[in-house]
């Protein structure tokens, strides 16, 4: 069963690009959005259903996306998917606090990813 996704990236052509890749292998895209903000806004939303958010780390708006993460697991058991052009270990140590189901660098390996992803499915 596929499952339904949200995309939080504040690249909108990286964002574009990430979605059209996994409607391709029959994802559902339940939104893409820039903000941490955003994103805490839209797994808290009853009506749309999220299985996994694909988060960039570095994002527009007052929190990032690993506070972002940290507020969503508080709330609800998805499973979140890091991706970051920022490999230090810094951010890779406070990445993991949040428990992701993967953390990826930028530039994307997308076959490698795709293939993630079809395993949390």
């Amino acid at each position: 069963m596929y499952k339904n996704i949200l995309i939080v990236e504040d690249e909108i052509i990286i964002a574009t690009l990430l979605r059209k890749i996994l409607e391709s292998e029959g994802y559902k895209i339940t939104g893409i959005v820039t903000s941490g903000e955003k994103a805490v806004d839209m797994v808290s939303d009853k009506d749309i259903d999220i299985d996994i958010v694909i988060m960039d780390i570095h994002l527009s708006g007052n929190i990032d996306g690993i506070e972002a993460a940290r507020r969503i697991k508080e709330n609800k058991n998805i499973q979140i998917v890091f991706m970051t052009g920022y490999p230090d270990q810094e951010t890779k140590d406070l990445a993991f606090k949040t428990q992701p189901a993967g953390f990826f660098i930028k530039p994307l390996d997308i076959n490698n990813f795709i293939m993630f992803i079809k395993k949390l499915s």
